[in-house]
């Protein structure tokens, strides 16, 4: 992954599956369900839904050094529902 000149390393193969999965889906919005198959097929944690939280944090850390989290802000963006994948 790059922007710009500086290439951002995205460490790990789930977070690398994630970020494949999402820009698949060309900006679209991907429901929760069909990434935690993406990420981990036919066994996944038995609380999927804060494990892709944590992935999608870590993601954005990796794309976006330097960025500070506000306080009580969902890792992924927006209210309940479907993940954005263009964010």
């Amino acid at each position: 992954m790059s922007r710009g000149d500086a290439v951002l390393p995205v460490p790990g193969e789930r977070l690398r599956s994630l970020l494949v999965r999402l820009a698949l889906a060309g900006g679209r919005r991907v429901e929760p369900g069909v990434l935690v198959e993406a990420i981990w097929a036919e066994e996944p944690p038995s609380g999927p839904g804060p494990a892709l939280q944590t992935l999608v944090s870590r993601l954005r850390r990796a794309l976006t050094p330097g960025r500070r989290a506000r306080p009580g802000a969902r890792p992924c963006g927006g209210g309940p529902g479907p993940l954005p994948a263009g964010r």
